[in-house]
């Protein structure tokens, strides 16, 4: 390992750090933003990010996960004071043992090519970073190929986001900035593409409508409905099974249980030619070389 510099006060290192916890203009101004622990480095690491920097708790007897990742990103290594790393930790969900500096990266929504069995998930209004973060984890685990971030939605890369995501905003391509017209006017180029959009108001039953093709999905919390700029966008609607006189459910669960209806569906097909699970992120399929730049 590399010798640590040290961080013991608020000094100006620290601001930068902090300034990358609680405000969104900086992430997005400097490029950067925080992921927390062990598994969470591991991943990143994995999935190609830049680590930039790699702050480890000084009053720790850190485990040999830890540990390892100092040798391992290349990026500068700081040994962090207790105190100051808690409050990392506060935000995070628990005591923080490492926490790594990222790179944003740049993806290009023209480049991508909807084929059969794509889906990409539009996250429209919601409540909170957290649920922001499980809207991504739920597009993860239903094998969601994208996901793109509406006007005005949360940050996706807020400590607590990354927190509730468990990994998915480093698994999954995340789009934020795009103007509404740009992603529609990019639908309407993929003509195979069909745009649903989830509402309580819905034409069907999420169950009764056809995912088995190419399929942008257009989720938002329930108590919000979808966002305007999309409702002359969608191709159809359809609405969650909930019961009547229940509050409106979030739009991670909008998006599970749309997702899952959608591979639900197309599990037979699958099966039936022998296909095996696209992978993701690996510049083949549905994003060529270039779709990514770090």
């Amino acid at each position: 390992m590399q010798a640590p510099q040290w961080i013991t006060e608020r000094d100006a290192t620290w601001s930068r750090v902090e300034a990358l916890l609680n405000d969104r203009e900086q992430r997005n101004s400097t490029g950067m933003f925080l992921v927390e622990g062990v598994l969470g480095v591991r991943t990143a690491l994995e999935y190609g990010w830049t680590v930039r920097a790699l702050l480890f708790n000084s009053g720790l007897n850190l485990s040999e996960g830890a540990r390892s990742l100092l040798d391992a990103t290349g990026g500068d290594v700081y040994a962090v004071a207790p105190e100051l790393m808690a409050e990392l930790g506060s935000r995070f969900g628990g005591v923080s043992e490492i926490t790594a500096v990222l790179s944003h990266r740049a993806w290009d929504l023209d480049l991508v090519r909807p084929g059969p069995g794509f889906t990409a998930v539009v996250c429209g209004p919601t409540a909170d970073p957290s649920a922001v973060g499980a809207t991504l984890r739920a597009a993860h685990a239903f094998s969601a190929d994208m996901v793109i971030m509406d006007a005005g939605v949360p940050d996706p890369f807020d400590p607590r986001a990354v927190h509730a995501s468990a990994g998915a905003v480093l698994r999954v391509p995340v789009l934020t900035g795009l103007p509404v017209d740009e992603v529609i006017a990019w639908t309407r180029q993929h003509g195979e593409l069909t745009v649903v959009g989830a509402s309580p108001t819905g034409q069907d039953e999420a169950s009764a409508h056809d995912f088995t093709g190419p399929t942008l999905l257009v989720v938002a919390d329930e108590q919000f409905g979808l966002p305007n700029s999309w409702r002359n966008a969608v191709d159809a609607t359809v609405r969650t099974p909930t019961r009547d006189g229940m509050p409106g459910v979030d739009a991670a669960a909008v998006a599970t249980m749309c997702l899952y209806e959608a591979g639900r569906q197309r599990a037979p097909k699958r099966q039936a030619n022998a296909e095996p699970e696209p992978r993701r992120n690996d510049g083949e399929g549905f994003f060529p070389v270039g779709f990514m730049s770090a």
